[in-house]
């Protein structure tokens, strides 16, 4: 079975989502600041190009004509850059709302996945035996519990002591009492282990089920 460890893998590929995001907005933000410029400036040039009083095209100063003349022309170049901006704004609107929505949909996917398999891994493990449960739960391609590693390890060590003790000492020697009172309470550890797992996983299952709906 497939080990369920997943958790860098989901946590890189979303924290490169939220970069890719993340750069879009600022650049769209960038590109607001400077649609605003733009139409700022418009306003300033249509106040140069627009005269307080009318000016006769055959009595009117050349030279004013001709500066209100290049200042309309200013004004069509930048009313069409903040065109264009405008349309660079609503393309990368678009981009954004594309990208998060794709990113809920990854998510909602993996979850998918992720649930998927759990649910196989608790099926499987409540068809074992305790022994045998006992055991998949320190098999990583089965079921990873840290818990379970670390009391199996001290119960390894403390039997190793209490082997070695009882070698060594009589049976009532207080070593071999205080190291068997260590390993009885180390199994009765594992044995509350084994009572929790599967509950803890069942709830796990539920509450991602409701999420899914």
């Amino acid at each position: 079975m497939r080990k369920i460890t997943v958790a860098a893998f989901t946590t890189l590929l979303v924290t490169g989502l939220l970069l890719v995001i993340a750069f879009q907005r600022r650049e769209l933000t960038s590109l607001r600041e400077r649609n605003s410029l733009l139409e700022g400036e418009i306003q300033d040039r249509q106040s140069v190009s627009e005269p307080t009083e009318p000016v006769s095209s055959s009595k009117g100063n050349p030279d004013e004509s001709s500066q209100l003349r290049t200042a309309n022309l200013e004004v069509q170049r930048l009313r069409g850059e903040v065109n264009l901006l405008r349309a660079e704004i609503s393309v990368l609107e678009g981009e954004i709302a594309k990208a998060a929505q794709t990113d809920e949909e990854r998510k909602a996917r993996r979850e998918q996945e992720y649930y998927t398999m759990l649910k196989n891994t608790y099926d499987y493990l409540s068809s074992l035996s305790r022994a045998d449960l006992r055991k998949a739960l320190v098999n990583p391609d089965i079921y990873r519990d840290e818990q379970m590693e670390i009391y199996e390890r001290d119960l390894t060590k403390a039997a190793e002591q209490y082997s070695q003790a009882s070698a060594d000492f009589a049976p009532k020697h207080p070593e071999v009492l205080r190291l068997a009172g260590t390993v009885s309470d180390i199994e009765q550890k594992i044995d509350a282990e084994l009572d929790r797992i599967l509950p803890s996983i069942a709830a796990t299952l539920a509450r991602m089920k409701e999420r899914l709906r």
